[in-house]
């Protein structure tokens, strides 16, 4: 991992991505979560989050997000916490 002092863990999908991409936020933004499908190859989804995230309008999801917090290391980030 970088040197950076919160390092960030990635789902399992994302562990061969290497830091100088994972921790750019251009790649972030380039990789994020825009389809059902993107979600559901991290997460298993239940029928009423499918439903939501099939809602017109919304915002997307960066990889980062995706990842334990390191504050705690066992939840995923939500935007407040980044």
């Amino acid at each position: 991992m970088s040197n950076s002092p919160f390092p960030s863990k990635r789902a399992p999908a994302y562990q061969h991505i290497p830091d100088e991409k994972w921790n750019d936020w251009r790649w972030q933004l380039t990789h994020r979560l825009n389809t059902i499908e993107d979600f559901e190859a991290l997460f298993p989804l239940t029928p009423s989050e499918k439903e939501a995230l099939s809602s017109s309008g919304l915002f997307r999801v960066c990889l980062l997000y995706t990842s334990p917090s390191p504050r705690d290391r066992t939840r995923s980030r939500m935007p407040s916490s980044a």
